[in-house]
């Protein structure tokens, strides 16, 4: 079982300790931390930085942020930073120190993981992706309660820093390339909205930062995998509380080629339609002057043109 570090948020009603020994009850062999997964992959962003010292990357720990990059803004691609995410880079470690044969089983909050764990262009090392909300339902499935669990750590490797990855900037915290709030060089964004508004502006050349941080979701531990009903802010709060101050005493060594990866273009957009088919659409919803759109956004697209 690889549990991403947004379970402190999903789980606060139980120890740590009793979610382990719950998935243990469920049959899973190794227990193991994506954070850990998180910790090498921030130290090959760290490198990736430092070797290309004039690029501008995209971070692509989100797999959302990924297909949308790939399908709707295949100009990007080239910017698209080539390291593995923490699920792949913690499954990769696993096989090197469990063996080839160990099947992994990813838990998060993300439904995204589940196109990304049958990416053909990954290694694959990720068998099956579940959500959070999936694995409460094994629960209840098995009548499992976790507060009963008989109380197990996790298995090494160990996380550090990479805990934080679930939060928004997560990733310049792990790689330690926090920088003042006045630092253009990095970028961080969340939420579709937001995600969308910097992707188009780096398209254009409007940015060129060092590095954008981009989350489709407002921080991991708001995935729609997610079955918690409470505040940002305890969310939050639950995921710092166990976040360390330093990385543990061995550090992973990693290099980006260790962890390296390639993205392909899948161009989705559509054509541009004419002002002239536009105005025919909205004649036949009953719009025939400006005055008739309203904008509400009750279709889901901020206007009735962009409909």
């Amino acid at each position: 079982a690889l549990l991403a570090p947004s379970y402190l948020a999903e789980f606060p009603e139980y120890e740590p300790e009793r979610i382990v020994g719950a998935l243990r009850s469920l049959g899973f062999r190794y227990v193991i931390e994506v954070a850990r997964g998180a910790d090498r992959v921030a130290a090959a962003y760290e490198q990736l930085l430092r070797r290309d010292p004039e690029g501008s990357w995209v971070a692509t720990a989100c797999p959302a942020v990924v297909e949308r990059i790939r399908k709707y803004h295949p100009d990007l691609v080239p910017r698209l930073a080539p390291i593995v995410s923490p699920m792949i880079a913690a499954a990769i470690e696993v096989r090197n120190i469990y063996g080839d044969d160990v099947r992994c089983v990813f838990i998060g909050p993300c439904i995204a993981k589940k196109i990304e764990a049958r990416d053909p262009l990954l290694p694959p090392a990720v068998q099956e992706a579940l959500t959070f909300s999936e694995l409460r339902r094994i629960f209840a499935q098995h009548s499992l309660d976790p507060s009963g669990a008989v109380p197990s750590d996790f298995d090494p490797p160990h996380a550090g820093t990479g805990r934080a990855f679930p939060l928004i900037g997560g990733l310049l915290i792990s790689a330690g390339l926090q920088s003042d709030p006045l630092d253009g060089r990095f970028i961080v964004a969340t939420g579709r909205r937001e995600t969308e508004e910097v992707l188009s502006d780096m398209e254009r050349d409007g940015v060129r930062p060092r590095l954008v941080e981009v989350l489709m979701c407002h921080g991991c531990h708001e995935g729609p995998g997610m079955s918690r009903t409470d505040s940002s802010h305890r969310r939050r709060a639950n995921i710092c509380a166990r976040v360390p101050r330093t990385s543990p005493a061995v550090a992973p060594e990693c290099t980006v080629e260790e962890l390296s990866r390639v993205f392909t273009p899948v161009d989705r957009r559509l054509a541009e339609p004419s002002e002239e088919d536009i105005r025919n659409v909205l004649a036949r919803t009953n719009k025939f002057s400006v005055e008739d759109e309203l904008n509400c956004g009750a279709c889901g697209y901020p206007t009735c043109r962009a409909k």
